[in-house]
């Protein structure tokens, strides 16, 4: 054992809850106090189906981040589905209504370049901030920094 009580090769447990089915939820609790993780699972999660789970080692939190990824990303595809299906529609009326707005005789000039670049700026700032989403949701932070990273590190 090291100073850390846990016996060389084992970590900090990181604290889940799975379903038979396989869908995971992380366990929400303050550092050092456990009882809170056990108080949820008892009181919401053992009634739905879940099992009690923690790591032990670097391998099994390597295991759960890449279950927790491939479960967002799925449920992600889901959700993005839908909302590119809502936005296309609502975005392709108002489009109509822009063009139609662009050939009418009362249209400035103005208007006319304001238009034709706010339906061509769309698309071009869609894909950076897609992006971001995508790296904040896929970050298990138990797995990436220790116990000793300072907050400072990740303000930027």
């Amino acid at each position: 054992m090291d100073r850390t009580g846990y016996a060389l090769g084992n970590l900090s447990p990181i604290i889940y809850w799975e379903r038979a089915d396989g869908h995971v939820v992380l366990a929400a609790y303050d550092a050092g106090k456990p009882e809170q993780a056990r108080m949820m699972f008892e009181q919401r999660f053992k009634p739905q189906g879940y099992d009690w789970r923690e790591t032990r080692n670097l391998q099994d939190v390597d295991a759960l981040q890449r279950k927790l990824v491939e479960q967002e990303m799925r449920e992600a595809r889901i959700r993005d589905g839908q909302d590119d299906y809502h936005r296309d529609r609502v975005f392709r009326a108002t489009g109509e209504r822009l063009r139609a707005q662009m050939q009418s005789s009362s249209c400035t000039p103005f208007e006319r370049d304001f238009i034709a670049h706010y339906l061509a700026m769309r698309e071009v700032k869609r894909s950076p901030y897609k992006q971001r989403w995508t790296e904040h949701q896929n970050y298990l932070w138990a797995r990436e920094m220790d116990s000793s990273a300072r907050v400072e590190d990740r303000i930027k």
